[in-house]
């Protein structure tokens, strides 16, 4: 991983750390919906997240016993 990869996965973390904080504190129905937004799309993204740990997996080594 490129060093501007980790700077950019970084940045996203804190980002989202920041984001939780003000969603804790949110009411329960705010919560639901930011699940829901987030599993729709996590849905509109399987094709391509199927595709990368596919990726993944092909890229470890094989299983010793």
């Amino acid at each position: 991983m490129s060093s501007s990869s980790v700077s950019g996965l970084l940045k996203n973390l804190k980002a989202v750390r920041a984001a939780s904080r003000h969603l804790r504190a949110a009411p329960s129905s705010r919560k639901n919906a930011v699940l829901r937004a987030a599993a729709g799309f996590l849905k509109t993204q399987e094709a391509a997240i199927l595709r990368a740990n596919q990726k993944d997996l092909k890229g470890l080594p094989p299983k010793t016993p």
